[in-house]
Parts: C-alpha cells; sequence; structure tokens
C-alpha cells in the first residue's frame, strides 16, 4: 500500500585466475545489497507522514568455482554458492503496528560437480552431482508465545502485538546423473548414441504455526 524504496547500497566483487598454468583454475565471487523500504502511515491524514519503521532487507550472494583440466578431452568443474536473505519488519504495509510485523532469515547452500572425459577415441562420459538445501523462516516479532490482536471489524483492519503466524519452510534436491556418449560413422554420415541414467532425491516441510495458539479479534 504505497511501499516505496528508501535506500540501497550495494558491494560486490570477484576474483579469478589459474592456481596451475593450462591445467586448474579458480572463480571467487560475491555479493552484499542492503536496501530499505518505507510506507506512508494510513493512520495519519498527513500526506507526508510515514510509519516509524522501515523493512530493511540484506541479501548476501557468494559462489566459488574451480576447473580442472586433466588432460585433452577431461574436464572437471566444481561449483560451491550461497545465498542468504535476512528481512527486519517484514510485510510492512502502512497499517498493521510494528510489533505485528515478521522477521524473514532465508538461506541456500547449492553444489554443482560434474567431470566430462573420454573412454575411446569415439566415446566420451559426463558424471554430475549437484543439489541444494534450503531454508525459510518467518517469525513474528512477538515471539511464538504471543498472540496477535487484530480487530472484528470490517474493511483493512490493523493487527497488533505480533504476527497472526511464523511460517517455516526446508526444501532440498540432490541428483546425481550419468551420461555416455558414442561417435559412429554410418549411411555416408556421423552419428552419436546417447545413453544415460539419473538418479534425484527430494524433500519438502512446510509449516504454518499460529502464534500464541490463537489470535484475539476484540469487537
Amino acid at each position: 500500500q504505497g511501499v516505496e524504496q528508501a535506500s540501497r547500497s550495494e558491494l560486490s566483487g570477484e576474483l579469478s585466475g589459474p592456481i596451475h598454468r593450462d591445467r586448474l583454475f579458480y572463480f571467487l565471487g560475491g555479493q552484499l545489497l542492503d536496501r530499505s523500504y518505507r510506507s506512508p502511515d494510513l493512520a495519519s491524514a498527513a500526506p507526508r507522514d510515514f510509519q516509524g519503521v522501515r523493512e530493511r532487507r540484506r541479501d548476501v550472494r557468494g559462489v566459488a568455482k574451480l576447473s580442472w583440466a586433466r588432460a585433452p578431452g577431461e574436464r572437471a568443474d566444481l561449483m560451491l554458492g550461497y545465498t542468504a536473505q535476512d528481512i527486519a519488519n517484514a510485510g510492512i504495509n502502512g497499517l498493521d503496528d510494528p510489533t505485528a510485523l515478521q522477521r524473514v532469515a532465508a538461506p541456500t547452500l547449492w553444489y554443482d560437480a560434474s567431470w566430462r572425459g573420454t573412454i575411446a577415441a569415439n566415446a566420451t562420459y559426463e558424471a554430475r552431482l549437484a543439489g541444494f538445501d534450503a531454508r525459510e523462516s518467518r517469525d513474528g516479532n512477538g515471539g511464538a508465545r504471543t498472540p496477535a490482536v487484530r480487530l472484528l471489524r470490517l474493511g483493512d483492519i490493523p493487527s497488533f502485538q505480533n504476527a497472526e503466524f511464523s511460517q517455516r519452510s526446508e526444501p532440498s534436491s540432490h541428483t546425481a546423473s550419468l551420461v555416455l556418449r558414442n561417435a559412429f560413422h554410418m549411411f555416408g554420415a556421423e552419428h552419436t548414441f546417447a545413453s544415460g541414467a539419473e538418479l534425484s532425491i527430494g524433500e519438502w516441510t512446510d509449516a504454518r504455526m499460529r502464534n500464541g495458539g490463537l489470535t484475539w479479534r476484540p469487537y
């Protein structure tokens, strides 16, 4: 409801190069992004009044990569990455009291490893392992034991004391695969036959809890 970005700052950098000439290479990169948002105070009649608190977001991203050229036709790559988002006073809207907002934390770790090589002059393979583990929590500013207060009336009614719910989600996925390719000549042309296998394992946890076990709805 009229939420606007009030400030933004960013810091980023990267570093790359060889560890062993023509064989082993690395890459490192990172970013830090801070933003704040403000909302008009809908409880005030003044045209330029904003709520006294701001939603503050911090995003962190990092990635690291190693590449190894063991021999002609053989290469290994390993990537690791991390992202995280932290939000204070999430859900600012100009209506709800700051005590009814949420704190958000959402870190994710991911990886990707692959190996490509040659079996024979006309046969190659590629093995890969990739996946991620993530977590997101949305907690009320008042804690899990404090119930929210929301007036029992029609229209847009503000909340007080705490957010109505806290939430947790934890998705994860991991995949392993192997692909074989064989090149051959037939009917006057080059052909490629590919075969492979893949195994994926994933999980998902999602929970939503009412803070304090109830929500007060006074009239």
